[in-house]
């Protein structure tokens, strides 16, 4: 997927910030229209009994994995130089259903399916106003490939698998499974809290009968807003999509133009995506592409869109659509606000062919716009209902950009005010998601009742650990003589104690601890113990036990007092968690026109390349004394390297030949994707451990615990320990030990322990 756009209306952490996954051609606004609803129980769902909760989730372990294997084969990595997304194939003969921010401006992409094999793939037709795509693979074959769920079939509520490639494609790790449910149903979008993140875009979500019912589309800040495209819109959109049209996209580029492309119709502007509750509002123009009808009628960046021949607006979709159906007609009449005065613009609708031709002939000349009475547009309800607390943080922050702007950019800030703004400001991001994480709503509430039984002696297992006065991390007991397992990164040379109860704090001897797994052995006196109620973790039942499969509900535990809803489902099976398949560059290399190489196009800053000296317009001849015949070939020979390994391009700079050594990035989640955009994602999304990643062996969840949870047990639906809760890594992405690794390290060294006594001399 192309790189992310990150839209902050409001200052910094505004109460709506809303993130696109690529380059979509709707940029979002601050109010989401699919935010999360206030919790609404659903009684039926609250009511359950705990054998019928467990019986609920047992299905669904069911569903998921009679459904995996065939959703896995159909689902695809989309692939350009410049970026990574997903998409699904929905026909023998290889159509692949994607999102239309995916494959904006590419004739073709690179398809990997999830063993490992490439095609190309022709992009055919993009709908841009539903954000929907459709590519055709040009390889001959057949495909395995998916059923499409028919129109209105998908229902509020309803329980959703999510596959995709957050991040791009790896094939040691493979496609991440997420699962979630519906919360609202819109006119081209549904929004779900399974999580998603970049990389995912065009990737599919399935209903329990493994179903396809939409697309990924976009996401929120807030865990639980994750959009999807509702297939019924490829459904009406089919024949349109099938015949290559592109539709709705701020400007059509040229390559490989064809009869639909040269007709389709172009209006140039990009607008920012209102409210669909807010039909009738001016729309705002984001920006003009030079050398269209928006720019040649006079529009501007800025511009509120207010009347359409004398009518209000719709929301931003159905105006884009009756643009593209021509119900406005071919030229319409626009009143536009125009900071404080209106103006009436009249516009008149181009095809692509007609475009070309009028750019041949040169610009038309810029029209003189008629004056409208004006008109102040009524403030909207987020500039009139801000809290007190809003209020504050915008003026300190504002303050803060005035100094930057007059101080070329440097802020006179000293640390003590820096970490209480930091403080001030994480502490609004707390109360906006409170558990980093999904809303526990009634679905929360299923998965509580069903795992009741277990939480209650899991919770006689796992304490919370305080360092330096501060909760920092949890514990589990594993052996009635005292003996606890945490996460050792977060209190390793910190003053730390168990706590036991509201009224007993234990101190904590260190016995040792494992780099590997970053796994510490804590010890505190039986004494202290057997002062509360504790029921130790078995680890040699653990040792043997085969780890968790794919598809597996779990749940973590917090400590005693805890109430949140750990919940989800086992992302990827137990695999080492200290390396990835694919090195990527950060640069985008581009054909030659004439003969092999390739042209660097654009290099991302905070990239391998820009690090290594990489420039645009470099034409890059080897890698490695291995020859480049294209662009497409250049990230195919760099992602056969290893990640952190230097290879020397062997490039043309002007008239000068050079060779350059570049260290190649990793995708691991610890190093940022080009440009940093990923980890910006996770760390707006949810809090993250400090140690994240490098762990020898672990299992990938999507449960979004806090990082002050781990070093709590990671359960099943039988009450198995499947292992110890290590890592929240990213919005999608949390990671646990396996029992089988946690018992190989713990057991001999409590033996250990044991065997030998401190002296008491």
């Amino acid at each position: 997927m192309k790189r992310f756009h990150l839209k902050t209306i409001t200052p910094f952490f505004c109460k709506w910030i809303c993130i696109t996954l690529g380059l979509s051609s709707v940029a979002v606004q601050a109010q989401s229209p699919f935010a999360m609803p206030k919790d609404e129980e659903d009684s039926a769902q609250a009511s359950l009994t705990q054998e019928e909760a467990e019986a609920v989730l047992r299905e669904r372990e069911a569903q998921i994995k009679e459904h995996l294997p065939k959703m896995e084969a159909a689902v695809v990595g989309l692939q350009v130089p410049s970026g990574n997304g997903s998409g699904v194939v929905v026909s023998e003969d290889g159509l692949i259903l994607s999102a239309a921010h995916v494959v904006a401006g590419q004739p073709e992409m690179t398809v990997r399916f999830a063993d490992g094999r490439l095609a190309v793939a022709k992009v055919l037709g993009a709908y841009a106003p539903g954000d929907a795509a459709m590519l055709k693979i040009i390889d001959p074959g057949s495909y395995e490939y998916v059923e499409m769920a028919k129109s209105g079939d998908l229902q509020e509520g309803d329980s959703i698998f999510a596959l995709g490639n957050p991040s791009g494609f790896d094939e040691q790790r493979g496609m991440p499974l997420r699962v979630g449910h519906v919360i609202r149903i819109d006119e081209i979008t549904y929004q779900t809290d399974a999580p998603l993140v970049s990389g995912d875009s065009g990737g599919p979500s399935f209903n329990s009968q493994g179903l396809l019912v939409g697309i990924h589309s976009n996401v929120n800040v807030r865990m639980e807003v994750n959009n999807d495209v509702r297939i019924d819109i490829f459904h009406r959109e089919w024949k349109s999509l099938l015949a290559g049209e592109i539709r709705g996209t701020q400007m059509l580029r040229p390559e490989n133009p064809n009869e639909a492309r040269a007709n389709t119709l172009v209006f140039g502007a990009l607008l920012v995506q209102t409210n669909l509750n807010e039909g009738g509002k001016p729309i705002r123009i984001e920006s003009i592409e030079p050398g269209t009808p928006a720019e040649w009628a006079g529009l501007e960046p800025g511009d509120l869109i207010e009347l359409v021949n004398g009518e209000p607006v719709p929301h931003t979709w159905a105006f884009q659509k009756s643009l593209l159906d021509k119900d406005y007609g071919m030229t319409c009449d626009f009143a536009v606000i125009r900071g404080t005065e209106r103006f009436k613009i009249p516009l008149t609708l181009m095809t692509m062919g007609e475009i070309e031709a009028q750019r041949k002939k040169g610009a038309p000349e810029k029209p003189t716009l008629e004056k409208l009475p004006d008109a102040q547009p009524e403030p909207t309800p987020t500039e009139t209902a801000k809290t007190q607390d809003e209020v504050e943080h915008q003026t300190e922050i504002e303050k803060l950009l005035e100094q930057s702007r007059n101080n070329k950019g440097r802020l006179d800030i000293n640390p003590d005010k820096l970490r209480d703004l930091y403080q001030r400001l994480s502490s609004r991001v707390n109360r906006m998601s409170p558990l980093g994480g999904r809303q526990s709503g009634a679905w929360g509430q299923v998965y509580k009742t069903a795992f009741a039984e277990h939480l209650e002696k899991y919770h006689k297992s796992t304490f919370a650990v305080h360092a330096n006065g501060k909760h920092a991390t949890l514990a589990t007991l594993v052996d009635p003589r005292g003996y606890f397992i945490s996460k050792a990164s977060e209190i390793a040379g910190r003053d730390a104690t168990i706590i036991l109860s509201e009224d007993l704090r234990a101190p904590i001897q260190f016995i040792t601890s494992d780099y590997d797994t970053d796994i510490a052995i804590l010890k505190v006196s039986p004494d202290f113990l057997q002062q509360v109620p504790h029921i130790p973790v078995d680890l040699t039942a653990s040792a043997s036990r085969s780890s968790a499969p794919k598809g597996t509900i779990c749940y973590a535990v917090g400590d005693r007092s805890d109430t949140l809803n750990g919940h989800g489902v086992v992302s990827v099976a137990e695999r080492p968690l200290n390396g990835n398949t694919t090195a990527f560059l950060g640069a985008l290399g581009l054909d030659l026109e004439e003969g092999e190489g390739a042209v660097l196009a654009i290099v991302d800053a905070r990239s391998p390349a820009e690090s290594a000296g990489l420039l645009e317009d470099d034409i890059v001849e080897s890698v490695n004394e291995q020859i480049i015949k294209n662009g497409f070939h250049l990230t195919e020979v760099v992602e056969t390297h290893p990640p952190n390994s230097i290879v020397n391009f062997n490039l043309k700079r002007g008239d000068s030949w050079l060779t350059v050594p570049v260290r190649l990035g990793d995708l691991s989640g610890v190093i940022p994707m080009p440009g940093a955009t990923l980890q910006e994602v996770d760390e707006q999304s949810t809090p993250t451990n400090r140690r994240r990643w490098g762990f020898s062996s672990g299992i990938q969840v999507d449960c979004s615990f806090r990082p002050k949870d781990t070093g709590g047990p990671l359960i099943d639906l039988d009450g198995n320990f499947l292992g110890l809760n290590i890592a929240r890594s990213g919005r999608v992405k949390s990671y646990a030990i396996p029992a089988s690794v946690v018992a190989q390290f713990v057991v001999p060294a409590i033996e250990a322990d044991l065997s030998n006594p401190p002296s008491t001399d």
